[in-house]
């Protein structure tokens, strides 16, 4: 019986040794390449110099220096969480009432469906030229983008939600 676990374990172990092998000598070679600037003159950075300066802009100075670039990496992705969830906020506040309309209102449905089926496929990527044209470079455009990629699915799974609910429920 252990004997078994024994193959199946050193199995996953030889499995994994194996995935590790291109990822590892990637590195070594980058590594080997970029040694003492022997490509353009020192224009590759070696992984270590990059994960240096990843830990620094990530977390700081470990030597408290007052460098602006310096540990703003928590600053940005908790900037960019709070424009993430404005946005889905803003597309919740609209499509959950706007589906449950379309779902539970024939009128609304004939009215309003067809428009947002037609709009549906377009993807986000196409909607980013209009962003810019209507908000400029600014946080709202980056919201609206991601309002436009959440408000289709929203709508969607609410309305077929309120589709499923039966009458008898709603009353």
């Amino acid at each position: 019986m252990s004997d078994k676990w024994a193959d199946v374990s050193l199995n996953k172990l030889y499995r994994f040794a194996k995935a590790l092998i291109l990822p590892v000598g990637a590195i070594v070679l980058w590594q080997w390449v970029g040694q003492d600037g022997a490509v353009a003159g020192g224009a590759l950075p070696t992984p270590d110099r990059v994960g240096q300066a990843w830990l620094k802009w990530g977390f700081g100075n470990p030597t408290g220096g007052r460098n602006p670039d310096v540990g703003t990496w928590r600053d940005s992705v908790l900037f960019s969480l709070g424009r993430v969830l404005y946005g889905f906020g803003l597309a919740i506040l609209v499509g959950v009432p706007l589906g449950m309309l379309i779902g539970w209102s024939k009128l609304v449905s004939s009215l309003v469906d067809p428009t947002i089926q037609w709009l549906r496929p377009v993807p986000i990527t196409a909607w980013l030229p209009i962003s810019l044209a209507v908000f400029g470079i600014r946080d709202f455009g980056a919201v609206f983008l991601i309002v436009i990629g959440a408000f289709y699915p929203i709508v969607i799974n609410t309305t077929q939600g309120a589709r499923d609910v039966e009458k008898n429920w709603i009353r």
